[in-house]
């Protein structure tokens, strides 16, 4: 049984040493799959990209004829193409997926989805397209015909984990200001101390603290006797959002919108994570959870144990690549190997906040 050989291109990790897509490639090699990595911040030859955004309306194009060398000198069994808006050009698609798998990934939608509009719509240029949001898979194939699979997104349980700090806050939120997000913690501060981290909390009542990454990421969520994770997106649809698993892995009392989608996921109520159905509801239920924390602790601890047993990074590559060799015929080892303890390693003495 031959080792997996992955050509994974990307865009710049532009979150840092927390970026989740670096962190979706160490996985990968956690479990043993031999990995090149095409990062575009440095081999920008590449791709076609007249946006130069993480969030492109027209989709970054990798140029075949620049790609042809490390096809022939790494001989890959998959190509992946993840996040960003990466794909391949319209007239090129077909003869690459005549000689590998080819894979694509979008970790943002249903927001992606829209951002790229009807004109500028890509899945198809892969041979197996994995989308984080079954709203997304619904339109891919009822708009366009396209099959896609969900690939949700998960933790890295060497990195995202309790740490011991001083819970400075009552509640906090990690992450960057949108409208629903100002409202919310406005309405919090009047009852709760609240930590903020990030940028754009225009009209927010409190300071935010600066954006963190590495290790300070961690410690942030780690800071708060409870978190909050917003589920709405710029457009306000609701969306599975990566930083509910995160924060469920460092075992801190997760609050959450409640929506069907999430319940794939986890049970809301006094389960896993605890639910709410608009603000005031919000506000109530932080101000019982505080007052009865040992309650909180408990549903914390299940959604940590849900989150490290069947929400990793690593699970859902296994999951993806079962899938993809049952239908392809093939069988490749993956199981995590001396590179997750090497990477767990660097990971706790902060090696990669260096990157």
């Amino acid at each position: 049984m031959s080792s997996l050989r992955i050509i994974y291109i990307c865009a710049s990790y532009w979150m840092g040493s927390n970026d989740e897509v670096r962190i979706m490639h160490l996985s990968l090699e956690d479990l043993g799959a031999r990995v090149l990595e095409l990062n575009l911040g440095r081999y920008p030859h590449l791709v076609y990209a007249p946006e130069q955004s993480a969030y492109p309306k027209i989709p970054k194009q990798v140029i075949l004829k620049e790609l042809k060398p490390f096809l022939d000198s790494f001989k890959p069994d998959i190509i992946v193409c993840v996040a960003g808006g990466i794909t391949f050009f319209e007239h090129e698609y077909k003869e690459l997926m005549d000689k590998y798998i080819t894979v694509g990934i979008t970790v943002s939608d249903p927001e992606a989805y829209y951002w790229h509009g009807r004109d500028n719509i890509y899945a198809h240029r892969f041979k197996y397209f994995f989308t984080n949001s079954i709203e997304a898979q619904r339109l891919y194939k009822q708009e366009h015909g396209i099959d896609t699979y969900i690939f949700q997104q998960g933790c890295y349980p060497g990195f995202h984990k309790p740490m011991k700090v001083k819970k400075e806050f009552d509640v906090v939120v990690v992450g960057h200001g949108k409208p629903d997000r100002v409202e919310a913690v406005n309405a919090l501060a009047k009852y709760f101390k609240v930590g903020i981290w990030g940028h754009n909390w225009e009209g927010c009542v409190l300071k935010p603290l600066p954006e963190v990454h590495g290790k300070d990421y961690i410690k942030a969520i780690n800071s708060g006797k409870l978190y909050v994770s917003f589920a709405r997106t710029e457009s306000n649809r609701l969306a599975v959002k990566y930083h509910i698993f995160e924060a469920t892995a460092c075992k801190i009392p997760v609050f959450c919108e409640e929506f069907d989608e999430m319940k794939d996921y986890f049970d809301y109520g006094k389960e896993e994570i605890i639910g709410y159905t608009s603000l005031d509801d919000l506000c109530k239920k932080i101000g019982y959870y505080i007052g009865n924390y040992r309650e909180a602790e408990e549903i914390a601890y299940n959604g940590y144990r849900r989150s490290i047993a069947e929400h990793t990074w690593h699970q859902r590559w296994i999951g993806m690549f079962n899938f993809i060799s049952y239908l392809e015929g093939k069988r490749w080892k993956l199981v995590k190997g001396w590179r997750y303890y090497y990477h767990k390693l660097k990971f706790g003495s902060g090696f990669y906040d260096k990157e």
